[in-house]
């Protein structure tokens, strides 16, 4: 029986697309970036900066209090804008608990500064609080090392990882450089307590080596990652983020069987 090559092209895309659609994709969570509170005079502005750790961010001001009008002047430059661009957030006489917000694309490592202006007499205050959010599919600290060098003599790096918005958590440790082999210990924050929650090595010896591995929890990791030996150094990348859907439930455990697949080297669990 001969098949026809248009039709056995269809049907490898149709297989494709099938196989792209079930594929889960990093989700991105909200994350505090910046918060501010106080009380702003007429005799001068407060002022107020921080660096953006997501490519995009949500400023909210709230005017807790006080009867004095103004604005919040937003300025920051994004990665396709050749000047410094600003955002305004005005308000008027009377304005307490009220919230305003402004989101801006595109400033990941950006600097952004922030001008809370007074336009009213010297008798009247504004009480203010604004609050940065990020939105990332990144679960470790902003600070965190993520690609540590680990030299010899039983050296480690630890990671306590931020909760994660959805059901899932996707931890990958890939290693192609150094000859000796790291161990890996992971742990779950279950009410408050660290919980056993898996093990695993990672060796450059004979090439590239991927852990790689999806959790159904959404609870915080602690992530320890050892060189065994005593006589080479070893140097790995490491990443987590959320994964599965936003709103799906989950059990809060860990199933320790459902690995993601393999990206390039060798899977070592």
């Amino acid at each position: 029986m001969k098949t026809n090559s248009r039709t056995s092209t269809c049907i490898i895309v149709a297989l494709i697309i099938a196989m792209t659609s079930t594929t889960v994709q990093a989700q991105l969570c909200k994350t505090d970036i910046f918060n501010r509170e106080g009380t702003v005079h007429s005799v001068g502005p407060a002022t107020m900066a921080f660096n953006a750790t997501s490519k995009k961010v949500d400023i909210l001001f709230e005017k807790t209090g006080g009867q004095a009008n103004g604005h919040l002047e937003i300025t920051y430059k994004c990665d396709s804008c050749t000047t410094n661009s600003t955002e305004l957030i005005s308000f008027d006489y009377g304005e307490a608990n009220s919230t305003k917000t402004v989101t801006i694309d595109n400033v990941k490592g950006k600097r952004i500064s922030m001008r809370l202006v007074n336009n009213s007499s010297a008798m009247r205050t504004i009480s203010y609080k604004v609050t940065v959010m990020g939105r990332t599919a990144d679960l470790l600290e902003p600070d965190a090392n993520k690609s540590p060098n680990l030299a010899i003599g039983q050296t480690k790096e630890t990671y306590i990882t931020k909760p994660s918005c959805t059901n899932r958590t996707k931890v990958r440790i890939f290693t192609n450089k150094g000859r000796a082999e790291a161990s890996i210990r992971i742990w779950e924050n279950v009410n408050g307590q660290w919980r056993d929650l898996d093990t695993g090595t990672v060796s450059a010896w004979k090439g590239p080596t991927l852990f790689e591995k999806i959790y159904d929890t959404n609870n915080s990791l602690k992530i320890e990652v050892k060189n065994r030996s005593t006589a080479w150094a070893t140097s790995f990348d490491i990443s987590v983020e959320a994964d599965g859907k936003i709103g799906e439930s989950t059990s809060g455990s860990a199933n320790n069987g459902k690995v993601s697949k393999p990206g390039k080297g060798n899977i070592n669990n």
